[in-house]
């Protein structure tokens, strides 16, 4: 690791959705030592939670995933700044005393692209215990068969040591629960959608699980090759049950929607016909 005071910086990438309102907000960080060598962003931008919808924000993901694909040695941030158009902007450089260790990259996501502290945090922490005690609920009562590991809180990395560089290299975020059997796995999450919160079910799904889904999909033949095994996903997704009006009852065919796209089985709790669905995803675990 170098020491030189003047030759590592870094540049705060900001995001202004609405440029006519003078309002910028922190989404990404550059590093470099003369021309930039990195791109690092929070997943689901959390600085731009509620300030968006969850299509937006996935964009705005995309994008810092192609501006980083394109950084090497020769690039310069003028560069970056035709690549990325008006409504991204690069800060000037501030100076950093030594290279960026990961520990320092993790103190400046932390300060610059933290999510806020607030109620939509709540709400959206709040969901996710829900959700993960709806997958809780439909998975004991159908975990039969013998040999079977039900893990929660589950990555990439974690699901073998062999595919913790994959997960790395791809930020794969992670999903609420898996059933692990020697050669096969389903991960699973969900979202419980109730009336005045459909929103924030929304962006949940839409950021940290869509893309879960859709990176999982993605990846599917690489991870077979590297680990030996089959991955195989699934949705939940739970309505309110005193909270099934218009509104509602949209949010959670929009979820459908989304997830439909790269997830392997989608589920509608509210509609016993398709619990069916979940039980041949288990049998295609043990079998």
């Amino acid at each position: 690791m170098t020491a030189h005071a003047e030759s590592w910086w870094y540049s705060l990438v900001s995001a202004s959705p609405l440029p006519e309102a003078g309002e910028a907000v922190n989404i990404g960080i550059v590093t470099g030592n003369g021309t930039p060598r990195d791109l690092r962003y929070m997943p689901g931008l959390p600085r731009l939670v509620g300030l968006l919808p969850q299509s937006e924000l996935m964009m705005y993901e995309d994008l810092l995933d192609r501006v980083r694909a394109r950084i090497t040695s020769e690039t310069s941030l003028d560069t970056l700044r035709v690549l990325v158009g008006p409504q991204v902007q690069f800060s000037q450089p501030k100076g950093l005393l030594v290279e960026p260790s990961e520990r320092i990259i993790d103190i400046l996501q932390r300060k610059f692209l933290q999510r806020p502290q607030g109620a939509v945090v709540r709400e959206l922490r709040d969901q996710r215990l829900k959700a993960g005690d709806l997958v809780d609920q439909r998975i004991s009562g159908l975990l039969t068969a013998g040999g079977l590991r039900y893990e929660r809180r589950v990555s990439l990395g974690a699901l073998s040591d062999d595919l913790a560089g994959l997960a790395r290299q791809h930020r794969v975020p992670g999903l609420s629960r898996a059933v692990i059997a020697q050669r096969r796995i389903v991960l699973l999450d969900s979202v419980v959608v109730e009336g005045r919160k459909e929103t924030e079910a929304i962006r949940l799904a839409a950021s940290k699980i869509g893309k879960a889904f859709w990176l999982y999909r993605r990846l599917r033949d690489e991870i077979h090759s590297i680990a030996g095994v089959d991955i195989r996903t699934v949705g939940i997704i739970g309505l309110a049950a005193h909270g099934r009006d218009q509104e509602v009852s949209e949010a959670g065919e929009y979820i459908k929607h989304l997830w439909q796209q790269d997830a392997d089985a989608v589920i509608d709790d509210g509609n016993p016909a398709s619990h069916s669905r979940l039980a041949e995803e288990l049998q295609w675990v043990s079998a």
